[in-house]
């Protein structure tokens, strides 16, 4: 039976991964493809990418909040920060044409 399993494992390149429990058979997972490792390219002057991340958090008192984050990937500058409980769409639109305005779109 186990070498069964194997060999259907490695027909479909699947791998059999034990979860400590002999009464089961365990959980099977794909194996991925070999990912051919290239550097990033991350520009060096500013205004060329600008990468946006969202996070949250929690008070003391357990009030939820979200954050905004906007950066200069070039220069690794953070270009807006928005706090606060609700985060609308509308904000958000509002926060990136503030820094059309300033900034100028980047190249990317």
């Amino acid at each position: 039976m186990i070498s069964e399993l194997l060999e259907l494992c490695d027909k479909n390149k699947i791998v059999f991964v034990a979860n400590g429990d002999r009464s089961s058979p365990g959980k099977y997972q794909k194996r991925f493809p070999v990912r051919i490792k290239q550097p990033l390219d991350v520009p060096n002057t500013p205004g060329r990418l600008w990468s946006m991340d969202f996070m949250h958090d929690s008070l003391h008192y357990g009030k939820r909040f979200r954050t905004l984050n906007v950066f200069d990937e070039g220069v690794r500058e953070a270009l807006a920060i928005e706090i606060d409980t609700p985060l609308p769409t509308e904000r958000l639109i509002r926060v990136l044409e503030r820094l059309k305005e300033i900034r100028g779109l980047p190249c990317r």
